[in-house]
């Protein structure tokens, strides 16, 4: 999405998901560039507060491991 001009924040609680998902992004910065769009990645739980006001968001896809409930 970002690749097409989006605004993208990643959020996840393992910092080593977190490290190897910066590094794939690397690998496309001059796209995200030339598209304008972005990539964030923010370390958190699906128990915190998020600093987003509501309504912030046009999109939220939830990808979850069962194990974690």
């Amino acid at each position: 999405m970002a690749e097409r001009g989006a605004e993208v924040y990643g959020i996840e609680i393992a910092q080593n998901a977190i490290t190897h998902a910066q590094k794939s992004a690397e690998k496309i910065k001059k796209e995200l560039q030339v598209a304008g769009g972005s990539v964030q990645y923010k370390q958190g739980s699906i128990g915190d507060a998020f600093p987003f006001a509501d309504q912030y968001f046009d999109l939220v896809l939830d990808v979850t491991s069962t194990n974690s409930l």
